[in-house]
């Protein structure tokens, strides 16, 4: 991880003491494609396409009419994606040129201290709840 350089200096009145603190603000709120496209990954619809599993998706039968849909399929024991799994993942897709468990590759975003690139942006308020996406899950 990278040091940071500087902070804020004070002094504690009632000992006397110095201190440094350094302030780190690590939140990005994003829809979903900019969400994706942020941390390297694939899309919500694609295969492994949950921000914060590992779960694989399934697809749906061909519809008349309509093609066949990715869906979510409830598994108890689903691995979490953690900042290091998406550090090796994002490593292993770069030189393999392809695409592990929705990692697409290596992202900014794991550059930046202090930030945790497998839960640092979240999903936008205006389109998440406002527009009914929320509503729609339930």
């Amino acid at each position: 991880m990278l040091e940071q350089e500087g902070g804020l200096k004070w002094v504690d009145p009632k000992t006397s003491e110095q201190h440094v603190s350094r302030i780190h603000a690590p939140l990005v709120i994003a829809d979903a494609p900019a969400r994706a496209d942020l941390c390297h990954r694939r899309h919500h619809n694609g295969k492994y396409g949950c921000c914060t599993c590992e779960i694989k998706t399934s697809k749906t039968d061909r519809v008349e009419g309509e093609g066949r849909r990715r869906f979510y399929k409830f598994k108890e024991d689903c691995q979490l994606r953690t900042k290091e799994r998406m550090i090796v993942f994002g490593k292993e897709a770069d030189r393999a040129s392809s695409v592990i468990k929705g990692v697409k590759g290596r992202t900014v975003l794991s550059l930046l201290p202090g930030v945790d690139e497998s839960t640092v942006v979240f999903a936008e308020f205006r389109r998440a709840i406002c527009l009914g996406s929320i509503k729609q899950f339930f």
